[in-house]
């Protein structure tokens, strides 16, 4: 004769939890694995030559990585901020300063990041890039709302909005 086998609400409950750690395990390394298009900018980083374009490309790498691992984002932004000043690259020498502010102020360094945009925004004005000066100025306006500083920020906006009309960028208005 067979028996049968009932299981309470207590151990179905204790069962389903324990499938979903095993699971949850099982299917962690999958989703840990290297980002390919990370992996594929580092190959193509180390066979670049010190132009334009790999500093373009340190500034890629950084923005990728700006939130899994911001120490190494950094490490490329301080290489293409270098590479940038040797070359007379200023666009690439203001990408760099934007994107640190970015990967200051993603993990809390606030002022920071302020003082990283307001160099990039230095850069932006001297190369009359109205569009890169209007963005500039909505990310310190952002850090400031952030801070609790609402007139600074909203100082920040209104010279974005200003530049933003002027360009007749009806959707970053």
């Amino acid at each position: 004769m067979q028996q049968k086998i009932y299981i309470s609400q207590q151990n179905y409950d204790y069962y389903y939890f324990l499938w979903i750690v095993f699971f949850s395990i099982a299917v962690l390394p999958v989703f840990a694995q290297n980002n390919p298009f990370i992996d594929s900018l580092s190959n193509v980083l180390t066979r670049a030559e010190n132009d334009t374009n790999k500093v373009i490309l340190l500034n890629d790498l950084a923005w990728e990585l700006k939130f899994d691992n911001p120490q190494l984002a950094r490490s490329y932004l301080n290489d293409a901020l270098s590479l940038a000043k040797v070359l007379k690259y200023p666009k690439g020498e203001g990408d760099a300063h934007n994107y640190r502010g970015v990967v200051e102020d993603i993990h809390g360094n606030s002022n920071l990041a302020i003082q990283y945009f307001q160099k990039a925004l230095e850069i932006r004005a001297s190369m009359s890039d109205s569009e890169g000066v209007a963005s500039l100025y909505n990310n310190i306006g952002n850090v400031n709302e952030n801070l609790g500083d609402f007139d600074n920020a909203l100082i920040n906006y209104l010279q974005s909005l200003h530049l933003r009309e002027e360009l007749k960028d009806t959707i970053r208005m």
